[in-house]
């Protein structure tokens, strides 16, 4: 039976996995095409996430904030996560590009578009198979199979097309993108954004490092593998 929830409002927080980064860092998390914050639960990220509101997704909203926080933009939210870090808030240490292609061709966008207007549910369906492919089976059992449920109950076609319209639009490099503190994170599994485009990522970003989760695929944030990737990419920065 599907259920439709209401919109998000609210700052949802989530915190360490690990007790060893209860307090390590704060991640502002943006999450991906046909998905919210909801995706973050379980995170292995080294420290608490924090999803804003959609509407509060931009540098004043981050400045809001009481903490310093490092930008976490997965997917199609790296591009919502570069918009702030251009216009950088004081507490803004660095950014995280998640599973992000550097462009996404036409004929792709073009197809998913087709196949969103002919049959939305298997065209979903597919969709979540391959971005939650590689991730861990406990996730999956306990959060992400209902979670899955829940997004094929509820999601606007417009919102979704939309959402693509905006993957068109995008491509890196970005000039305002500064290769300080700039992580590009890929998981080796990735079947969406595929990790073999990382190395021309790195040539035309400059000073960006490229870190690979070998396990994990597209929602690389929710193995295990990322918690000591990420915490020692930070510990570097530092």
């Amino acid at each position: 039976m599907c259920v439709k929830y209401a919109r998000i409002a609210a700052n949802m927080n989530f915190p360490a996995n690990d007790h060893e980064f209860d307090n390590a860092a704060t991640f502002v998390a943006f999450p991906g095409w046909a998905t919210d914050c909801r995706v973050f639960a379980g995170h292995r990220l080294p420290g608490q996430v924090i999803c804003l509101p959609e509407d509060k997704r931009r540098a004043g909203g981050i400045a809001c904030l009481d903490r310093p926080v490092w930008l976490f933009g997965w997917s199609l939210g790296a591009y919502a996560a570069l918009d702030v870090w251009a216009n950088a808030s004081p507490n803004v240490l660095g950014i995280i590009l998640a599973g992000v292609r550097p462009v996404y061709p036409p004929s792709a966008i073009d197809l998913m578009r087709a196949r969103l207007h002919a049959d939305p549910q298997g065209c979903l369906e597919s969709f979540y198979s391959q971005c939650f492919h590689g991730a861990p089976r406990e996730w999956m059992q306990t959060q992400g199979n209902h979670l899955i449920h829940e997004y094929l109950c509820s999601w606007n076609i417009d919102l979704l097309l939309k959402g693509l319209e905006a993957l068109a639009a995008r491509s890196l490099p970005i000039d305002s993108t500064r290769g300080e503190n700039l992580l590009i994170l890929h998981g080796g599994r990735d079947r969406v954004a595929p990790v073999d485009e990382t190395s021309g990522m790195a040539m035309t970003n400059g000073e960006a490092d490229i870190r690979v989760v070998p396990s994990a695929g597209h929602a690389m944030f929710l193995d295990p593998g990322c918690t000591e990737v990420v915490a020692e990419w930070i510990r570097s920065r530092s």
